[in-house]
């Protein structure tokens, strides 16, 4: 799972996986929580050849940074829905202006 803050305007992309450059499969994804201004908490999860499962996690927003209370409520929701938190990362967007 990572955790990625993007600004970016999600709310326009096509209905198709947030990894569309990725080596697994097609896998739909699922908007947990959005507020159709600042951001979004997607999901998404694929089995790849039937060998083993991946789950994807996203919590997304408009600009670089997210209130803390923001986080804590995106970890919360998926913790609530049984998804991993642990391995999450923000990203570093160092050049990303």
């Amino acid at each position: 799972s990572v955790l990625i803050f993007i600004p970016l305007d999600l709310f326009s992309l096509p209905h198709r996986p947030l990894h569309p450059l990725s080596v697994t499969p097609y896998s739909p994804y699922w908007v947990l929580s959005t507020d159709y201004v600042s951001g979004a908490v997607v999901y998404s999860c694929t089995d790849v050849l039937r060998i083993f499962h991946v789950d994807y996690a996203w919590i997304l927003g408009r600009s670089r940074f997210l209130p803390a209370e923001e986080v804590e409520y995106a970890r919360q929701l998926l913790a609530k829905e049984n998804i991993d938190t642990f391995k999450m990362r923000v990203t570093d967007q160092t050049g990303c202006d």
